[in-house]
């Protein structure tokens, strides 16, 4: 299968039942804002307030580009200070949290200044612009330029195995930034629980939005604790080589090649999650059970895992809620990055919930 804009929107409709409504700019489907902002993330769709460049917010939730070290990349964070949080951004950008639902458009063009011609004839006759969110399927590229369509389709899928999932992960120079992880941490989702916040998994920039998070999902008792890495792709079937590069760091306990028609997996240790003729989400385990982790290093993997999950939850906070935070637990203002960690690292997960609890951001 081809994506195109008709299986994008069935996709939508038979795996998250989403309602398909009739737009100016051709069919779309409702997504809650909540959850449209983590579409836009990982697939770098845009909200329409520019037809020339419709705002996203991918990229700008990035904490690391490197697993098991502590070196900040502008983003979540930017040198002592919070910056770009789902909060800070909604402070700029109003439109992200506002309106009942959003409407994810697929539009099928060769370039961008087709794209652009299009949405600004469009644009005038729309009475509520940002509602709309404009997906690219670029047809003059081959797979028309839909992984990062493929990674949130892996996320939704694992999110639903209690996984917490993150697209274009911290690696490592060497190996990369794999397109998908799933990061089996129980403690997280169950300390969550325990303070009312509900989740069968996550997608990881979920804990630094749960300012807007009305899930009213019971808790979940199914749990895993494996780690899993995926690599995306639409234009080609050739995962192995990559996938197997991710597997040598023996962080991961099985890889997972995602493609929307690649019929059997590339080894009989690779999972597989594509899509079958009716557009539903298909996913076969590996036939093998991979022993290829080191227990220690993904016990260290694990404790690093743990930080990087705590620096999203305490993004909840505004920026001044953080500095003023930091100097009420260190009894000083914070100087270097470094600082931020290292007070991120001391901090318990119920340590930090118990102060989104006393802001009523929780």
């Amino acid at each position: 299968m081809e994506l195109s804009k008709e299986n994008i929107i069935n996709i939508f409709k038979n795996n998250f039942k989403s309602e398909v409504i009739d737009t100016e700019l051709g069919k779309g489907c409702k997504l809650s804002p909540y959850q449209a902002f983590i579409f836009c993330s990982i697939t770098g769709s845009g909200y329409l307030d520019n037809p020339l460049m419709p705002f996203t917010p991918k990229g700008l939730l990035k904490v690391f580009y490197n697993a098991m070290h502590y070196n900040f990349v502008t983003g979540l964070f930017d040198n002592t200070n919070l910056k770009h949080t789902p909060y800070s951004l909604n402070q700029a950008f109003p439109f992200l949290f506002s309106d009942d639902y959003k409407v994810i458009i697929p539009i099928e063009f060769n370039s961008d200044i087709e794209l652009q011609e299009f949405l600004f004839e469009k644009i005038s006759t729309i009475s509520n612009p940002t509602q709309y969110i404009v997906m690219r399927v670029e047809i003059s590229k081959k797979g028309n330029g839909l992984e990062p369509f493929m990674e949130y389709l892996a996320n939704s899928y694992f999110v639903n195995k209690g996984f917490i999932c993150e697209n274009q992960i911290p690696l490592s120079h060497t190996l990369g930034s794999p397109d998908f992880g799933g990061y089996g941490i129980p403690a997280v989702l169950k300390v969550l629980s325990s303070y009312g916040v509900h989740f069968n998994g996550l997608n990881i920039i979920e804990l630094a939005m749960l300012r807007f998070n009305k899930n009213k999902t019971i808790a979940n008792n199914i749990f895993s604790d494996d780690l899993i890495v995926g690599e995306a792709k639409t234009s080609t079937t050739i995962m192995e080589k990559q996938l197997n590069k991710y597997l040598a760091s023996k962080l991961f306990n099985w890889g997972i090649e995602i493609h929307p028609s690649k019929l059997n997996a590339s080894n009989n240790s690779f999972g597989l999650l594509n899509i079958d003729n009716k557009c539903y989400l298909k996913y076969t385990n590996p036939k093998l059970k991979s022993d290829l982790i080191d227990v220690k290093h993904q016990s260290l993997y694990k404790d690093w895992l743990k930080t990087y999950v705590k620096l999203y939850l305490i993004a909840n906070l505004s920026n001044d809620e953080f500095q003023s935070f930091y100097k009420e637990v260190v009894g000083n203002s914070i100087s270097t990055n470094s600082d931020i960690s290292n007070f991120v690292g001391y901090l318990s997960f119920e340590m930090i919930l118990d102060k989104l609890k006393v802001l009523n951001i929780i």
